[in-house]
């Protein structure tokens, strides 16, 4: 029998943060395309980055613990989601899932270059180590966590928190 949301959160103890992940740059994407093609596949790689990152996520705890956007039963080929979530961790396990979420985003990205490097460069052509050294670090990862303890009786306006928070680190990226 599977455990409900509120068992599993509850199972995390008395401490557990919500976690606000946010994967840029987007603007970048936008203000680089030139057709409308361009859109869609630039939005289409953030969706696959977004989902890549969510995956040490949802195979630790479930991903019914995203909580924006809504996964539920859907399968990750998705074509468009936001390129930020909200998610439910342990209080003791936040470092290490936002580290596995960035060598998710790291891993991804890396494996979609070096394919189209494939495709298209001879991997003794002097252009290949270029192309390789330009995808490391492309995308950066956002990321605020907030504790909720079962304590406190103001948790709803601890989203606002997150929110406020995570616009003030985007912000910083323009």
């Amino acid at each position: 029998m599977n455990q409900s949301i509120i068992e599993k959160i509850q199972s995390f103890g008395d401490t557990f943060y919500l976690l606000k992940v946010s994967i840029g740059p987007v603007q970048e994407f936008i203000s680089e395309a030139r057709k409308t093609r361009d859109l869609f596949i630039g939005s289409h790689l953030l969706s696959q980055i977004t989902l890549e990152s969510m995956k040490p996520i949802k195979n630790r705890y479930g991903s019914e613990l995203i909580i924006y956007p809504y996964m539920g039963d859907l399968n990750s080929d998705l074509n468009s989601i936001p390129n930020m979530y909200l998610a439910v961790i342990p209080d003791n396990e936040i470092n290490d899932i936002v580290e596995q979420i960035s060598g998710s985003i790291s891993d991804f990205w890396n494996g979609v270059g070096k394919t189209v490097a494939n495709e298209i460069l001879d991997s003794y052509h002097e252009e290949y180590n270029l192309w390789i050294e330009q995808l490391k670090n492309h995308f950066y990862l956002n990321w605020v966590a907030v504790p909720i303890t079962t304590h406190l009786r103001h948790y709803e306006f601890k989203p606002l928190s997150v929110d406020r928070t995570i616009f003030k680190i985007c912000s910083t990226h323009s």
